[in-house]
């Protein structure tokens, strides 16, 4: 949904707002608390920009928030101090964290379609780079390789460079069997951080696939120095060393 369409669903909301508080006789200081906390939620929660406005906003609602709670306790009003309480902690909580947190909870824990309903919410919020990348990566881990690869385009059209993202769509070419691409994006995830060893190994696997098996032992050997005790690292010796002897029995009787 555009911008256009987010501000419309917002005015149709404050306009309701407005009507329900006129039918019940609500007081003007009432209906402005809600039309407030309306624009407030929806700044922060829907990605439209306009920061400082929103920071307006918020200085103004935590100011109506003290004048309410003042007002609570003068008249007793334990329900006015709780709803004044309550939307205080709306606007300290970092609910973008939390979200983030519940994400990565998800991912290292296997549950994807659970991380792929959070980041589907974020996304509805508002988009960008880094959120796209994880999409596409939970996707990639689905085995959804065609459609994980829109997000994660998306996302490098948008400017993200991060070797994460350039490792995810690595993953999802090698799985389209299109070595070629698969090995210009580990290459480029490898170079942004040489130290990853899943990247390492994955540019191996990748050069296998191309039949390069001197560039796949570089890149084994560069792993190797990072922990070789890593389990992924036995199998990934094994084939090269299958591979190579292959390959020069097959020079041998064909030279």
């Amino acid at each position: 949904m555009n911008n256009k369409g987010k501000y419309f669903i917002v005015l149709i909301i404050l306009f309701a707002n407005l009507l329900i508080g006129a039918y019940y006789n609500f007081y003007l200081r009432d209906i402005f608390f809600v039309s407030l906390l309306i624009l407030v939620i929806f700044f922060r929660f829907v990605d439209v920009g306009h920061d400082k406005l929103l920071l307006f906003l918020s200085a103004a609602l935590f100011g109506c928030c003290l004048l309410n709670i003042y007002g609570g306790l003068v008249n007793s009003n334990l329900f006015l101090l709780a709803c004044s309480f309550a939307v205080i902690l709306l606007l300290i909580f970092p609910f973008e964290w939390m979200l983030t947190r519940l994400t990565s909870f998800c991912l290292e824990n296997n549950y994807l379609k659970a991380s792929l309903k959070l980041v589907d919410y974020r996304i509805f919020l508002g988009k960008n780079p880094e959120i796209l990348s994880a999409k596409g990566a939970i996707l990639c881990l689905l085995n959804q390789f065609e459609e994980s690869l829109v997000y994660l385009n998306e996302s490098e059209e948008l400017g993200n460079t991060d070797p994460f993202l350039y490792n995810s769509l690595g993953c999802s070419w090698v799985n389209l069997e299109e070595y070629e691409k698969a090995y210009h994006y580990f290459k480029l995830a490898v170079d942004g951080n040489p130290n990853n060893i899943e990247y390492l190994i994955n540019i191996s696997y990748t050069l296998i696939d191309l039949n390069d098996y001197d560039g796949a032992l570089y890149y084994f050997i560069k792993a190797s120095e990072i922990n070789e005790h890593d389990w992924r690292l036995k199998e990934l010796k094994s084939l090269i060393e299958k591979k190579h002897v292959l390959k020069k029995y097959l020079q041998k009787f064909n030279p």
